[in-house]
């Protein structure tokens, strides 16, 4: 393998929280009930329009025009008191980088927050290229932000794997044709990775480097 995608929200950071209280707050300021966490969770790494018009029950086309920039707009007043890297990903990257690898992130988040989170954790120094919201058509689970992610590194699909905490994770990275690998200290179990077709499931973020030999 010469090149790795990896997903954010769960996979490089624990960024939950900051998420559930932005859906919630999100859906407050539109007026509509506020959701259980577990009713959330599930969403993550999926598009802001998938995840609101689940949580409402209602078509993607029926949601307010605005809803994507409300969310955003208190993301970025909430997700600064939660924001945290689980553990042994600055090391883990340092060294993966070290031994040649070309690192990119692609997220369903969108490029503001994602670029600033990125440079507050010190985690945009190891990545050549970062695919966000804006830079696709086509969210998780499908290929898009994969494949934009190996065509801005010059990359190949059978030298690329993908990681992530999320079967839409695992989803884009098998229709990309890369191999995948679960994370399952983020938000789906080892059990669901699996039944998506991870190639591997870890669950600390340091044992990619064993597998990146």
């Amino acid at each position: 393998m010469k090149t790795l995608i990896f997903d954010f929200d769960g996979t490089l950071a624990d960024t939950q929280q900051g998420i559930v209280q932005s859906v919630n707050a999100a859906l407050a300021h539109m007026g509509y009930p506020t959701a259980d966490s577990d009713a959330i969770t599930p969403l993550i790494g999926l598009s802001l329009e998938h995840t609101f018009a689940t949580l409402i029950g209602c078509e993607e086309s029926q949601l307010p025009s605005d809803v994507a920039e409300v969310y955003r707009r208190l993301y970025d007043e909430i997700s600064p008191e939660t924001l945290r890297l689980f553990p042994g990903v600055g090391e883990t990257l340092e060294l993966l980088v070290q031994r040649g690898y070309v690192l990119g992130v692609a997220s369903s988040k969108g490029h503001e927050a994602l670029d600033w989170q990125l440079a507050r954790t010190g985690l945009a120094r190891y990545s050549t290229t970062v695919v966000a919201a804006q830079d696709v058509t086509l969210f998780k689970p499908a290929p898009d932000m994969a494949l934009l992610v190996l065509r801005n590194t010059h990359g190949s699909s059978d030298e690329a794997m993908v990681i992530g905490d999320t079967e839409y994770d695992i989803a884009m990275g098998r229709a990309a044709g890369c191999r995948t690998c679960g994370v399952t200290y983020g938000n789906h179990s080892a059990e669901r990775l699996l039944a998506a077709g991870a190639d591997h499931v870890i669950s600390s973020f340091d044992a990619l480097a064993e597998i990146c030999l």
